[in-house]
């Protein structure tokens, strides 16, 4: 999801599959590129410095521009107080970071968070914004997993159940799930790994054993080979 103009294309593509009485659950990534950027930041933070401050506006300043374009300037100013308060936190962990001049596989499972969180609300409200039933789901509530924070191993005992008791208690809603994230049984926060987005999909998948798991991805076309492998390839546009 690089642009605006992509996320809005989802509208179009569930509206009329909505229609037809088809039941969904939807799993977004963080906008293109935040993920390295939230590295980047946590990064800079540990070195001491102040230096992640531009990477910082630039976070912000990319999601408030997002909900502004997706929502309108209605829809902007309902959502501006989550992100703000969002924007706040982020911050003073990166202030945390720099005073400990460190940042840990923990801490950041959590700065990386804040991308997943912010896509997937700002979803939700232009689904809803649409007509759509659609609640925001942070996935640190029904994927529980251990401590390996970078690429922390799902219990599914636990996770399975808690999935399902959550769609069971919310038929009727579209639920929009963060991708990638996760918690402990304690509730810190862990991630799947790089990638994670589409594991979040099929945990889900597997759980609710839905009839079909689709991965959409925001690329020019598909590829006739790996291009890392193969330098004579060919783009098929979509």
């Amino acid at each position: 999801m690089g642009t605006p103009e992509r996320i809005k294309s989802i509208i179009s593509i569930l509206e009329p599959r909505l229609k037809a009485g088809e039941e969904f659950a939807l799993v977004f990534s963080a906008f293109s590129g935040i993920t390295d950027t939230l590295i980047s930041m946590s990064e800079m933070a540990a070195t001491g410095k102040d230096n992640y401050q531009s990477l910082y506006n630039e976070f912000v300043s990319r999601h408030e521009k997002a909900a502004l374009e997706l929502l309108g300037k209605k829809g902007y100013a309902e959502v501006k107080p989550v992100l703000d308060e969002t924007h706040y936190t982020l911050l003073n962990l990166l202030k945390g970071i720099g005073l400990v001049m460190e940042i840990s596989p923990r801490t950041m499972d959590y700065v990386l968070s804040f991308g997943e969180r912010n896509s997937n609300y700002l979803i939700t409200c232009l689904l809803q914004a649409h007509g759509f039933k659609a609640a925001y789901l942070d996935a640190r509530n029904i994927i529980k997993t251990n401590k390996d924070f970078g690429a922390a191993k799902v219990n599914f005992g636990i996770t399975n159940a808690l999935i399902r008791d959550h769609f069971h208690q919310h038929k009727g809603m579209t639920q929009v799930v963060t991708g990638f994230i996760a918690s402990d049984v304690g509730g810190l926060t862990t991630t799947l790994g790089r990638g994670g987005s589409d594991y979040t999909a099929a945990i889900l998948a597997g759980a609710l054993e839905a009839d079909a798991l689709e991965i959409w991805t925001d690329v020019d076309g598909v590829l006739t080979c790996d291009p890392r492998k193969v330098k004579k390839h060919l783009l098929y546009p979509h």
